[in-house]
């Protein structure tokens, strides 16, 4: 999306679109998206009082881009935003995987959280804590699939279950045999609808490192 002036191009994308912040500059923008035409732009702008998500919790200004069959992406978008939020502690949770996470009620993200390093609580409980009661009946994004194990910490899938989450979108399976889609059949048993391999790629490029790790056992090495 170009900078406001004379004109607006708003290409096809599935990525939010640039916040802006409110200021002398903007005086009239809303008022100047209102006169936008979605059938001709093939999107749905949605402004937002959000940090690029449908938040009541943020303080800044943003503008939401979604398809045209809106629902539907959605969830890519949350799942994005569990990459975003992994990505904070890049460098710091070997040998453990980077993880984020979205708790979304009512089309309003209720908590997020993200893996800090090893030996700490997972995404899904950092999020889940943020939610607090908020988190009954809601979805849970989160961008590698829930451990249903004990290692450090408890099993994330029995902290979704006891919260009463309705549903459970993960972007990629855990390639750990020790995990490996017990995550999410635990969460089917329990009742939960579980939608696997949103954003695909993206999660898996997010942890390259811990993916050639788990089907190799050895190390990802960079030549340079």
């Amino acid at each position: 999306m170009q900078a406001l002036g004379s004109s607006l191009s708003v290409p096809d994308c599935t990525l939010p679109v640039p916040r802006f912040s409110i200021n002398s500059t903007l005086p009239n923008f809303a008022s100047f998206v209102s006169t936008l035409s979605p059938s001709k732009v093939g999107i749905r702008l949605s402004l937002t009082f959000g940090c690029g998500v449908r938040s009541s919790r943020c303080d800044s200004f943003g503008v939401q881009c979604l398809g045209s069959n809106g629902g539907e992406n959605d969830d890519g978008f949350y799942i994005r935003r569990c990459v975003e939020l992994a990505r904070k502690a890049l460098g710091f949770t070997s040998p453990n995987p980077l993880v984020g996470c979205v708790i979304v009620k009512d089309g309003k993200v209720v908590g997020e959280g993200f893996h800090p390093k090893a030996g700490q609580p997972h995404a899904e409980v950092f999020a889940l804590r943020d939610a607090g009661d908020l988190a009954q009946s809601a979805t849970a994004y989160v961008s590698l699939e829930p451990c249903n194990h004990f290692g450090r910490t408890p099993p994330c899938t029995e902290a979704l279950i006891k919260a009463k989450v309705k549903k459970v979108v993960v972007g990629m399976v855990d390639p750990n045999p020790i995990v490996a889609s017990k995550g999410v059949e635990r969460l089917r048993d329990a009742g939960i609808e579980v939608i696997a391999g949103v954003e695909e790629e993206l999660c898996k490029s997010l942890n390259e490192a811990y993916i050639h790790r788990m089907l190799t056992g050895k190390p990802l090495l960079t030549l340079r």
